[in-house]
C-alpha cells in the first residue's frame, strides 16, 4: 500500500503527500508475532501553505523504550535526523509528526497516545500515525484535536 506515492484527503481539507517508500520503511515493525514489541519514530516533511509533504521516518533506537503495549521514544537519534533533514533542506524540512505501532489490526488512538499529544505537539499541524497488524490509522494533530483522514 505504501510503495507509491500517496495523497490523503483531510477532514478540514489538508493534503498530504506521502512520498513513495517512506512508510513501506515501517513494515518490519508491524506486531505481527504475539511477542513483539511497539516501535516508533518521527516523521519528516514539510508545509507546503495548507498541506504536508512526507519525505522521510525515523525508525526505533537503541534508547528507545520498546515494550508489548507501550513505545517511549527515548533515543537521540530522532533528534538528530531531525536536525539533519532540516539543516540539508534550509530549514524547510523538519518534524512534522509522529508514529508507532500497536498490537490491533486495525488499530486506534489510546488514552496515553492522546496525552503524549497533547503533551508533545504544538503548534502547526503534525501528521499522527498508527501502524496495526492490517490496517493503519491516520490522523492531523491540530489545535488539540484530531482530524480524521480518509485512507
Amino acid at each position: 500500500m505504501w510503495d507509491v506515492e500517496k495523497v490523503l484527503l483531510a477532514e478540514d481539507g489538508t493534503r498530504i503527500l506521502i512520498e513513495a517508500g517512506v512508510f513501506s520503511k515501517l513494515a518490519p515493525y508491524r506486531q505481527c508475532a504475539s511477542d513483539s514489541v511497539e516501535s516508533g519514530g518521527i516523521i519528516i516533511g514539510e508545509y507546503r501553505g495548507n498541506d504536508l509533504r512526507i519525505v522521510d521516518v525515523s525508525t526505533p533506537g537503541n534508547k528507545d523504550i520498546q515494550r508489548r503495549s507501550f513505545f517511549g521514544r527515548r533515543d537521540h537519534s530522532h533528534q538528530n535526523f531531525a536536525m539533519n533533514y532540516w539543516k540539508r533542506s534550509s530549514g524547510s524540512q523538519s518534524y512534522i509528526g509522529d508514529w508507532h505501532t500497536h498490537p490491533q489490526h486495525t488499530p486506534q488512538p489510546s488514552g496515553l497516545d492522546i496525552i503524549e499529544w497533547q503533551r508533545v505537539l504544538t503548534g502547526s499541524p503534525m501528521l499522527v500515525v498508527i501502524l496495526g497488524i492490517q490496517s493503519d490509522w491516520l490522523a492531523l494533530w491540530r489545535s488539540n484535536k484530531l482530524v480524521s483522514i480518509s485512507l
